[in-house]
């Protein structure tokens, strides 16, 4: 590099990586080979600047147009002097959330440092950097669009497509859909939590049964039964599966006369609502139907936002029913291809409602395949997965964070765990460098 400098009489270089989607910014530029040995820019936040109350006093137009979002690489004289480690440890990180993402722009950013075999294991690989076809689920702000569209991280991070469906840790490997093996140093596993299919209770509303009739147990088993997912029933975690359920609206659904139920009272269950109506929903076709609350707060914890955004949906025609819990698919049918009806059971009286399409945002766990992976790798597991305070686990290559974990007894911090805490903050100190330079 500092003989390329020398000859084109040039004090530093620079690459735009722009997205996929732009494809005539991508043939401006030629194909580079040396991006490995340039150094990612960190992007920075742009001045927002109130246009009327500046007036004449604004900046020129060339510093107020929006220009398209790239990743920049960059290299100068003094770079080119600076010493560069080379760091050959093969790190795996699991799950595409938030944390995992902060993890790996911390990895990729590090000016002194080179990765060279950093690896992201998610069904979907890395985050799409197209926007959501519809709002349907809400923004952390942790990492937007925007900000990937900055990063780049595809050119730094080797994605696999596939979940971790087991981990050997004496011979330092994970299984990936039960066929291929990826070998580690460094595991860590951010796979967050997601929502997942609500199972229905089972509970008989033609004899009037009522919540209370319902037992915890009965809700368990149903729980650990294999679950049979319908065709018309959605459950949406990320911006892939958005685009799947829009597909299926548009093609199926949006021009019918059929209703949706939307089920779950967090907050993706309101922008659910929202994105139905943008797709053009009226608001009478559509139920949001809310899980019994079990004393805990509404995802606004502020009664004057609920009662704004009750007279909202009220007159948008939106039907909302708070307080009942899934009983039935199709009147009790126990292998269900496509549902035209659900039943639900309150304190009072049953509830059945005619159903096209089905969004259950009811709560947030951790996934299935995720957890028995961790269990028999005999990792300790007590309701989350266990890590001390510098995020290890029982084994010295395994790492974790995020709302997946929880901080082991003996500290008696169980409302300081990860999920409690800003997801970004938390990925950045996942890995100590000086841990990994010295391995």
């Amino acid at each position: 590099m500092k003989e390329i400098l020398r000859l084109s009489r040039k004090t530093c270089l620079y690459y735009p990586i722009y997205p996929a989607e732009n494809q005539l910014q991508q043939q401006r530029h030629t194909l580079v080979t040396v991006l490995e040995h340039l150094v990612p820019v960190r992007a920075r936040r742009q001045i927002t600047y109130p246009r009327e109350e500046l007036g004449e006093n604004l900046p020129s137009e060339r510093v107020l147009r929006k220009q398209e979002p790239y990743a920049l690489c960059h290299m100068s004289r003094k770079l080119s002097l600076e010493p560069k480690v080379t760091i050959n440890a093969r790190i795996v990180v699991i799950g595409a959330s938030d944390t995992s993402l902060a993890l790996l722009e911390t990895l990729v950013f590090c000016s002194h440092l080179h990765f060279n075999n950093i690896t992201i294991v998610s069904p979907h690989g890395l985050p799409t950097t197209r926007e959501q076809p519809a709002p349907f689920l809400h923004s952390s702000e942790c990492c937007t669009v925007e900000n990937l569209q900055q990063m780049a991280l595809h050119t730094w991070v080797n994605a696999v497509h596939g979940k971790m469906t087991a981990i050997d840790r004496s011979e330092k490997f994970v299984l990936v859909d039960d066929r291929g093996r990826l070998y580690y140093d460094y595991l860590v596993l951010c796979t967050g939590q997601q929502y997942q299919l609500a199972v229905p209770t089972g509970a008989d509303v033609s004899l009037f049964a009522t919540t209370a009739d319902v037992s915890m147990t009965t809700i368990r088993n149903a729980r650990r039964q294999k679950q049979v997912w319908p065709d018309n029933v959605f459950v949406l975690n990320d911006s892939i599966d958005v685009q799947l359920a829009v597909s299926w609206l548009t093609d199926n659904f949006v021009n019918t006369d059929g209703k949706a139920i939307v089920y779950g009272s967090t907050l993706d269950a309101y922008s659910a609502v929202q994105a139905l109506i943008t797709l053009g929903v009226a608001g009478d076709r559509i139920t949001l139907v809310e899980p019994p609350f079990n004393y805990q707060p509404s995802c606004f914890n502020n009664p004057d936002v609920e009662g704004a955004v009750a007279e909202n949906l009220r007159s948008l025609g939106v039907q909302v029913y708070t307080g009942y819990l899934l009983a039935q698919w199709n009147e009790g049918s126990v292998l269900v291809q496509s549902i035209y009806s659900v039943s639900f059971t309150s304190n009072t009286k049953p509830l059945e409602v005619e159903c096209a399409a089905f969004f259950c945002f009811q709560h947030k766990s951790v996934d299935y395949d995720a957890f028995t992976a961790i269990n028999k790798a005999c990792l300790v597991y007590d309701g989350q997965l266990v890590i001390d305070a510098g995020y290890d686990t029982n084994d010295a290559a395994v790492r974790a964070a995020g709302p997946l974990t929880k901080f082991a007894r003996r500290y008696y911090a169980d409302p300081w765990s990860h999920g409690n805490f800003n997801s970004k903050e938390v990925g950045m100190q996942v890995i100590s460098v000086s841990r990994v330079t010295d391995a």
